[in-house]
């Protein structure tokens, strides 16, 4: 499976959208990850140098990271559900872990310390 030019830069487009909604930057998102920062930069790029499992896994940790901090992520028009059941005929995905909201991160979406435990629990 491989995307057109049209929909690599659509998807990188909503890839960074994600990236800024979620509050944190391209560091914590690679620690988070464990990935390398040319890894990151070209999986945010949906270059031809990226890995499609890694754009998945990105995909999904920055939306589940926009929605952990009561944000709404950007849709994603081509790295649908229907895409991912086709993806994953292709090779196998990687569930992005669980973000952990912590509690600078929440106090500066506006949540309390508190609201920030319950997240992380």
């Amino acid at each position: 499976m491989s995307l057109s030019p049209e929909e690599s830069r659509r998807t990188s487009a909503e890839l960074h959208a994600n990236l800024d909604r979620c509050g944190l930057g391209p560091g914590e998102i690679r620690a988070d990850l464990g990935m390398s920062a040319h890894q990151l930069t070209e999986t945010l790029a949906v270059s031809d140098d990226s890995r499609p499992t890694d754009v998945w896994l990105v995909r999904d940790y920055l939306e589940k990271l926009v929605a952990a901090r009561g944000g709404t992520p950007v849709p994603y028009t081509v790295l649908t559900e229907r895409m991912r059941r086709v993806a994953a005929t292709w090779y196998p995905l990687r569930t992005a872990p669980t973000p952990v909201i912590r509690s600078h991160e929440a106090d500066a979406a506006g949540g309390t310390r508190a609201a920030a435990l319950a997240h992380s629990g």
